[in-house]
């Protein structure tokens, strides 16, 4: 029997029901496809493990792009990367373009809060 470690994850309720509707489109199991996602994780380059985890800041989200993008190539422009493929650069720029879009919105949100409980503690 194969040596195995358990890693335990904790989701919101809405990233539970996508996560589990993904694995049984695909028919897999949850172990299955963590375990595939966690060793894809962990194979990538530092640069886009911080990206994917969203430990960059929205502004700084840009030049992590540009770097990315000298460093894998012309992404979207058909030069080709020999290590990664055309297919994989579009998931690496559409991962940081949702981190940018999320972290803006929860920025914005709590700017709005801020706002709000200033008036209401003015009025």
């Amino acid at each position: 029997m194969k040596d195995r470690n358990v890693v335990k994850a904790s989701l919101d309720p809405a990233a539970k029901v996508a996560f589990d509707a993904v694995v049984e489109g695909l028919g897999m199991k949850q172990q299955e496809a963590l375990g595939r996602l966690i060793r894809w994780f962990a194979d990538q380059d530092q640069s886009l493990q911080i990206l994917v985890l969203g430990l960059v800041k929205p502004a700084d989200t840009v030049i992590y792009m540009d770097f990315l993008d000298r460093k894998f190539g012309a992404i979207g422009k058909g030069k080709p990367h020999s290590e990664v493929p055309e297919r994989e650069k579009k998931v690496v720029v559409d991962v940081l373009r949702n981190l940018a879009k999320q972290r803006e919105k929860r920025r914005v949100e709590s700017e709005k809060e801020r706002l709000r409980s200033a008036s209401r503690k003015e009025a």
